[in-house]
């Protein structure tokens, strides 16, 4: 078993080992419930983290993790401001994050 992702989110670990799985490459996620334990313990230690089971799909499954993240990684456009709070937003959320207003046609 090898760790081949972490991240500070659980959804994006999950998305991870999903599409590891999609290609046939078993993995686990491991410190999924820890985050609690923040503070007590160095936060990046509560990570959630993609463990791959066979090593020899270690490598596939690296390539398709920075497939992922080059796709991720690139956001287009420009930032918005709310128009209810007038947060400044980032380009790729489509939500204010203080007060839930959609972001503006």
């Amino acid at each position: 078993m090898k760790k081949v992702f972490v991240s500070p989110t659980p959804w994006e670990a999950h998305h991870v080992r999903n599409i590891l799985d999609a290609d046939g490459i078993a993995a686990r996620i491991h410190n999924e419930n820890i985050r609690s334990a923040a503070g007590e313990i160095p936060s990046m230690e509560c990570y959630p983290e993609v463990w791959v089971l066979d090593e020899a799909k270690v490598e596939r499954a690296e390539r398709l993790i920075a497939d992922f993240q080059s796709q991720t990684s690139c956001v287009s456009g420009s930032g918005w401001t709310c128009e209810r709070c007038h947060e400044a937003i980032g380009p790729q959320f489509t939500q204010c994050w203080n007060c839930g207003a959609e972001r503006p046609l």
